[in-house]
């Protein structure tokens, strides 16, 4: 019995599918299936019944699948203990990352890092911020890229940088002439957006306050989305489905599409930081990244990058 093979009962009791228990896992349904073969003729029982749909763990399963469960509970557990013993330039950080949130200042001194130490290893972990959140809150991830609205309680944050919340259109859009774009305008459009987004959360509160709207969600027009990237969103704009709220950065990545981007007025800034955890400031090895980024972030200032978000 390896660890290997209780990671993949995990996965097939929680999709009760090897298909999709092989996609978790990258690996072949097949490989999937002669790991969990091997296992119950090495135990003796049968863990899944196959003949269900969906397939069904059996009574013997049920005692497996607990020990597995509690297993690997105690083996993250124990990894997360011996961090408090690593050095400070070995070992591996669990970064979280925004979509489309990465800035060439930022990968570029990730490398300058990891030629500095090459023992430090970065395991990137991307979601959105509502998942971040709870990643970092539950100790899952060292070091996290998120906004101000969505700051853990308890956490640290260090200031990374401030981008405009931009409209974006198409090029037939009857808005697509104007320079920019008023929450009134706002009403009037359908917003390409997904249910749990937190950029049109924060978008939300914005016309609550500037048109003193108390039933927000019941005034504007949402086209929702569902497990969607940013960039199959801005294809989607561009050919008029609807329009999309984004930060100017990654508008600009992609304007070679041909959409319009219009600006708010007033203004939407969204400020983004790096955020660690209070169990995770205390590792020698997020201790040293953190001071490593704060220097960096400080030189961006001075070449005047201007990334920083302003004091709060």
């Amino acid at each position: 019995m390896t660890f290997e093979q209780l990671t993949y009962v995990l996965a097939v009791a929680k999709y009760k599918n090897f298909t999709r228990a092989a996609e978790e896992c990258y690996i072949s349904q097949s490989s999937l299936s002669t790991h969990i073969n091997n296992l119950e003729t090495e135990l003796g029982v049968r863990i899944f019944d196959r003949s269900t749909r969906p397939l069904s763990v059996t009574p013997s399963g049920n005692v497996i699948l607990q020990f597995a469960q509690n297993t690997m509970e105690h083996s993250q557990m124990l990894q997360k203990e011996l961090k408090k013993y690593s050095t400070s330039s070995s070992g591996t950080i669990l970064l979280g990352i925004l979509p489309g949130g990465m800035t060439m200042e930022f990968l570029a001194s990730l490398k300058k890092y990891q030629t500095l130490h090459p023992d430090v290893h970065f395991d990137f972990h991307e979601d959105v911020c509502n998942a971040l959140q709870g990643m970092v809150m539950n100790n899952e991830l060292d070091f996290a890229m998120m906004t101000d609205f969505e700051l853990p309680p308890g956490s640290k944050a260090y200031p990374y940088y401030s981008d405009q919340v931009v409209l974006v259109v198409s090029p037939a859009h009857p808005l697509a002439g104007q320079a920019f774009v008023t929450p009134e305008d706002l009403l009037q459009v359908r917003h390409i957006t997904h249910k749990t987004s937190p950029l049109f959360a924060f978008f939300k509160n914005y016309m609550r306050q500037e048109l003193n709207l108390k039933n927000v969600d019941d005034c504007l027009k949402t086209y929702y989305m569902h497990n969607t990237y940013y960039l199959t969103d801005l294809a989607l704009a561009n050919n008029g489905w609807g329009t999309m709220l984004i930060t100017r950065r990654n508008a600009e990545r992609y304007v070679w599409m041909g959409y319009r981007i219009l600006e708010l007025k007033p203004e939407l800034i969204r400020n983004f930081y790096f955020v660690t955890s209070s169990y995770s400031d205390q590792l020698p090895i997020v201790q040293n990244f953190v001071k490593f980024i704060c220097q960096e972030a400080k030189r961006w200032q001075e070449e005047g990058l201007e990334i920083l978000p302003p004091e709060k």
